[in-house]
């Protein structure tokens, strides 16, 4: 009889220790989704960054600038993660893609920042919600406690007292949160801003029959502002480089009432077959008052591709 009930505790021991074994190693489809929201969360909280309504809400106007305002690659990498881990938000970027619409159509051409806006180009910063329209260079606004009405900021009902329209070249920010609709932002900043402005050129690569495209733009968007040099490999081409090195290229430019930047003698970027290469230069919540971008793109480190370079001024 002893080793009866010897045998059965055994028994139950292995079993008891396999079933322990097999709760470590595997997960619930409930504790995989359960553990998926705490890391959505934990990023989340880290940008106080919220999603409602399938609307991206950061709680101050300074939490959005943290990720907009020339933010390091860990940063900006760590916030496109963030992003990536709201399955369920149906970006204006997803949209534009199902849809495919092309930069051309809509006049954007910054998947960091259509990854924010909602399928509607909406963003809710602090207390207010926004949408942009770079066809028409409009930003329209509405406070949050009229969110009810948020179907005549998607339609931009003017007709609607409680929206107000700014243009995208103004810092939409700056005036919304000095609640300065209509007027002008010289009221606290004497420097004026700066229209957009893109160049771009298609060449022939040498030795090849191959043709790509190199670019710089200047894009504002009323809450964002990009300045950058852009090259489209063709498929199966030579590597590029974007060269800023004072006769080939340089950059200048200004941040409205902020800081200056002014560089050459670098080189960036190695990329080969098809994908868009970018070099970001500026990017921000706030416009510029200047600038002076220009660049000679170089293949595989050698001889510049182009014989003129690819230049953007103004004010400068």
């Amino acid at each position: 009889m002893k080793k009866i009930i010897l045998n059965s505790f055994v028994f139950s021991m292995i079993l008891f220790s396999a079933c322990k074994k097999e709760t470590k190693t595997y997960l619930t489809q409930t504790e995989t989704t359960k553990s998926t929201t705490i890391n959505e969360n934990l990023l989340a909280k880290e940008f106080n960054l919220n999603l409602v309504n399938n609307r991206l809400i950061f709680k101050t106007k300074s939490d959005y600038q943290k990720v907009v305002d020339n933010p390091s690659k860990e940063i900006s990498d760590k916030f496109t993660l963030c992003l990536n881990n709201y399955s369920d938000f149906n970006s204006y970027s997803d949209f534009k893609k199902n849809k495919k619409i092309t930069d051309k159509e809509d006049l954007f051409n910054d998947s960091y920042f259509e990854s924010m806006l909602n399928a509607d180009k909406i963003i809710q910063i602090g207390d207010f919600i926004y949408r942009i329209n770079p066809k028409n260079e409009k930003v329209f606004v509405l406070s949050s406690k009229y969110e009810n009405e948020y179907s005549d900021l998607v339609n931009e009902n003017i007709d609607n007292e409680n929206i107000k329209v700014y243009s995208t070249g103004d810092d939409v920010l700056d005036l919304v949160e000095n609640n300065l609709a209509g007027k002008n932002l010289s009221l606290f900043c004497p420097e004026g801003g700066v229209g957009g402005a893109a160049d771009g050129v298609d060449f022939t690569v040498p030795g090849t029959n191959r043709t790509s495209r190199a670019a710089v733009d200047f894009n504002r968007y009323g809450i964002y502002f990009s300045l950058f040099a852009r090259i489209w490999p063709s498929v199966g081409g030579s590597e590029f480089v974007f060269d800023f090195n004072g006769t080939l290229g340089y950059i200048h430019y200004k941040v409205r009432c902020g800081a200056t930047a002014d560089y050459g003698l670098i080189t960036g970027g190695n990329q080969n077959q098809s994908s868009e290469q970018r070099f970001q230069s500026y990017q921000g919540s706030t416009n510029l008052t200047n600038y002076f971008f220009a660049f000679t793109p170089r293949i595989n480190s050698a001889s510049p591709a182009l014989s003129r370079m690819v230049v953007i001024r103004k004010n400068w």
